[in-house]
């Protein structure tokens, strides 16, 4: 993968001290071992790019969490409702979620990488 362009085509990973090259380099080989380049054809650096881009979304969020001494790894999905005192706030994303996308609805990426691995076909995708 190339980091340099990766990080202009996603610049909100732009910040080296979060989204280490080591980071995006684990991410992208694993992606490039696990995602069919011949299946995917003109879109497989896209599809290597989305699966990159929402592993190390998430690995950013057990960073972050493991940083106020919270156990990284553990999540408990998205939010649906919470209040505290008078202050509430509620996530439906039932509109924007792919069906059967499972961890991948955790990321805006993952459901674009979810997108392209329903368009071209992928079928078993993970083991």
């Amino acid at each position: 993968m190339d980091i340099p362009l990766f990080r202009q085509t996603f610049p909100e990973f732009s910040d080296n001290a979060v989204y280490t090259d080591v980071l995006i380099t684990f991410w992208s080989d694993l992606a490039e071992c696990e995602i069919n380049q011949d299946r995917f054809g003109c879109a497989y650096t896209a599809a290597v790019n989305l699966y990159t881009a929402h592993n190390i979304s998430i690995a950013a969020q057990n960073i972050d969490q493991a940083s106020f001494g919270g156990a990284p790894g553990t999540t408990g999905g998205a939010i649906q409702s919470k209040s505290v005192g008078s202050a509430s706030v509620s996530y439906g994303d039932a509109n924007s979620i792919v069906k059967d996308g499972g961890f991948w609805n955790q990321t805006v990426y993952g459901r674009n990488y979810m997108t392209l691995v329903n368009k071209y076909g992928q079928g078993c995708y993970q083991l």
